[in-house]
């Protein structure tokens, strides 16, 4: 990215001139109103939409040179933009429509405003918005994808967004040009929920704070302490359906209905949906009963997300690193030695059959996507990393057994203070595999009320996954709010791999704090990341009280013998 100056040129009050109305595409359109909204945020005068040049003053092109956007996130070169100053003349020009409305945020972050998944920041007072005369950038992506992998299993997450927190979520998403959101369902949660054979099967009750998890006391928010309870506008926190629903189906449905029209309107503003379940646990493949079940219950997902960009289906957790007990029956023992040679590298016969259990699983759903959903492509993702349940052991496996248009991905390592490394897995993938890699910027562990400053490792994993060639890059969350800065430092580094996290510290202090401080506020935010946790002061609070696997041994023979052998270790 370049950037010239000398003489300045006022956008205030500028005309924004658009493709004729039957021409223009709908992310223009945005386009267009997100820019006019946004000057008249910095200099309080309006400016007009217009399909013509006027007789003067200054104007900003927005132009396309595609006429559409992929049903996937597109290449680097199909995001990219260009921003040219010509007189009195702003050119910005996408590669697609999606390019263009990058272009207009990369021209308002020039301006002052920096954006956040919490909100703007806009300089102050209000001025002219003025760019250089002979103002220039050429920009283009890093990764292909950029976002985050949210959870709603905890009330902290988005088990409890209502419509408006999906909208803000994805307009904080779009102008911060990041495309992806990436969310994962246990069995047991609402939208996991499917109906086969006449029976609602795999799915809970909605979340809420009458309806927690993981042993957390129920209670009405007007119970809430100190104070808190005035903080809260309903008796029982969570998204819409809790409160209206008249029974757990009319919940159910109306779960599936907010979140359908979260990922249609994500869709509209660039940023790409990626939902999905895990295999089924400890289950034979091979057996015909469970794969008509198992493509039955895809078949309903995707018709039931239709918006949606990715299927994406989990290996079971835990499978990385324990292994899948190997079913009692020819057909399964039979696809076992069919693969042994191509699985050896594994070790033991528990973790290669682990491999192919979501491989075979893969399969069904790759073909359910062909018949019922060719716009949709799947992803297959995984638990652990390669230092804790161990899913990056896998690709290697599964790159020989999936299409080559399925991409692969997996939540990192838990703690990634532990290595230098995005996951070693990822650099043995060759380089026609589409790989994104994710970074736990939060521990669900501990302290998930507090602040987990992850902006400093972040700085370490971002470059590693460019040299392991990954396309794609994720931070893994349950909130928004608290880790902003995190996610905010991930978009910026998706456009340009040299931004440093010093580089951000001064950058988001300029922007929150202003000229005057910058460099002071700049510091203190640095030194606080690099405190880490600790300049929270809170001790640690476990979430996830129940014994769990988390972390990887090598060599690990006991999760190749049986569960007895590990309890004993």
């Amino acid at each position: 990215m370049s950037v010239s100056t000398s003489s300045t040129l006022s956008l205030a009050g500028a005309a924004i001139l658009l493709p004729p109305d039957q021409q223009r595409h709908p992310l223009l359109s945005l386009a267009g109103r997100e820019l006019a909204r946004y000057l008249y945020q910095l200099t309080g005068e309006s400016c007009t939409l217009v399909e013509a040049v006027p007789s003067g003053g200054t104007v900003v092109v927005l132009q396309s040179e595609g006429s559409d956007v992929p049903a996937q996130p597109g290449s680097p070169l199909e995001q990219q933009f260009a921003i040219n100053v010509q007189q009195r003349q702003v050119r910005i020009t996408g590669a697609s429509p999606l390019g263009t409305l990058y272009g207009v945020y990369a021209l308002l972050e020039a301006l002052g405003i920096g954006f956040y998944l919490g909100g703007d920041t806009l300089p102050s007072p209000r001025g002219k918005a003025e760019i250089a005369s002979d103002f220039s950038i050429a920009g283009a992506p890093a990764f292909q994808v950029r976002g985050v992998n949210l959870h709603g299993n905890f009330l902290i997450g988005a088990s409890g967004w209502g419509r408006e927190d999906w909208r803000y979520f994805f307009d904080q998403m779009s102008r911060m040009r990041c495309n992806m959101m990436m969310l994962h369902m246990y069995d047991g949660e609402a939208g996991a929920g499917y109906c086969y054979e006449g029976e609602w099967k795999g799915h809970g009750r909605m979340h809420s704070s009458m309806n927690p998890a993981f042993g957390i006391v129920p209670h009405r928010t007007g119970e809430f302490a100190f104070g808190t309870a005035a903080y809260f506008d309903q008796e029982v926190y969570g998204s819409s359906p809790v409160e209206t629903a008249e029974d757990v189906t009319d919940e159910l449905l109306g779960y599936n209905r907010n979140l359908a029209e979260a990922i249609r309107y994500g869709r509209q503003r660039g940023v790409y949906s990626a939902i999905g379940f895990e295999a089924p646990s400890w289950s034979d493949p091979t057996d015909a009963a469970v794969r008509k079940e198992f493509a039955e219950r895809v078949r309903q997902f995707v018709r039931r997300y239709p918006d949606l960009a990715y299927f994406a289906l989990w290996q079971c957790e835990g499978a990385g690193i324990m292994g899948a007990d190997i079913p009692d029956s020819t057909s399964a023992r039979e696809l076992l030695e069919r693969h042994r040679a191509t699985l050896a590298y594994l070790g033991g016969d528990r973790r290669m059959f682990a491999c192919l259990h979501t491989a075979e699983f893969a399969l069904m759903a790759y073909r359910v996507l062909q018949e019922e959903a060719p716009q949709m492509k799947l992803a297959v993702v995984g638990w652990g990393g390669d230092r804790w349940m161990r899913f990056e052991d896998y690709p290697r496996g599964l790159d020989a057994l999936l299409p080559k248009d399925v991409v692969f991905t997996a939540h990192g390592n838990i703690d990634p203070t532990t290595t230098d490394s995005i996951g070693e897995g990822w650099g043995t993938l060759p380089p026609d595999r589409q790989r994104w890699g994710q970074v736990w910027v939060e521990n669900d562990d501990e302290e998930t009320w507090v602040r987990q400053p992850g902006v400093e490792r972040l700085g370490v994993h971002l470059p590693d996954a460019v040299r392991k060639g990954c396309q794609g890059i994720l931070t893994l969350q349950w909130r928004a709010r608290d880790i902003e800065e995190e996610v905010a430092y991930l978009a910026r580094f998706g456009w340009d791999s040299r931004f440093t996290p010093d580089a951000f510290y001064r950058d988001a202090a300029r922007r929150m704090f202003g000229n005057s401080v910058q460099e002071a506020m700049g510091q203190v935010l640095g030194d606080l990341q690099r405190l880490g946790r600790r300049w929270t002061g809170i001790n640690n609070e476990w979430a996830c009280r129940s014994p769990f696997i988390w972390n990887g041994r090598v060599p690990h023979w006991a999760f190749e013998v049986d569960r007895e052998a590990v309890a004993l270790i």
